[in-house]
């Protein structure tokens, strides 16, 4: 379950993450059309770039992110290695993996070095989110056990109480 959170809040982070850096970037092209006296584009730029960047993003997650730093983290486990192991092993993995996939491809270069940065932002965002989880479990433990303290009073035996 916790697994399933931590992929699920990198996955937000890195989808929302691509379509605010998109729009953010419209805006400044829209600024130096303006500054510039060019065209403006047409009405549907704004949502065909949000809608790619997001596609993009959910494809790029799915296919690419999540399974490799998930086999990185089943190979940490296997070799009983510390966490920051994964970095080389997910880094590798991306590499290769985009290359194979785009290898002939003008921008062959550009996307893989694109998914290497996903690949580390998404790894540091998984290991956030396992920072939450346990500052939550912690939080919890601590309210429930001052809510259970306040609730068990001591009993008092009838000898006790003269």
């Amino acid at each position: 379950m916790k697994a399933i959170f931590r992929h699920s809040v990198a996955a937000a982070v890195v989808i929302g993450g691509s379509v605010a850096l998109v729009a953010a970037l419209y805006f400044a092209l829209l600024a130096w059309a303006v500054l510039r006296g060019g065209g403006l584009g047409g009405p549907l730029a704004l949502p065909g770039m949000m809608l790619m960047a997001f596609a993009g993003a959910a494809f790029s997650v799915m296919a690419v992110l999540a399974p490799v730093t998930i086999v990185s983290e089943l190979v940490r486990v296997r070799l009983r290695r510390t966490r920051f192991i994964e970095i080389p092993i997910a880094t590798l993995l991306t590499a290769s993996f985009v290359f194979a996939l785009v290898h002939s491809h003008p921008l062959a270069i550009p996307i893989v070095v694109a998914e290497l940065i996903l690949v580390g932002a998404y790894w540091w965002i998984l290991q956030a989110a396992d920072v939450l989880v346990g500052a939550v479990e912690r939080t919890w433990r601590l309210v429930s056990g001052v809510a259970d303290a306040l609730v068990r009073r001591p009993r008092v035996s009838a000898a006790e109480s003269r």
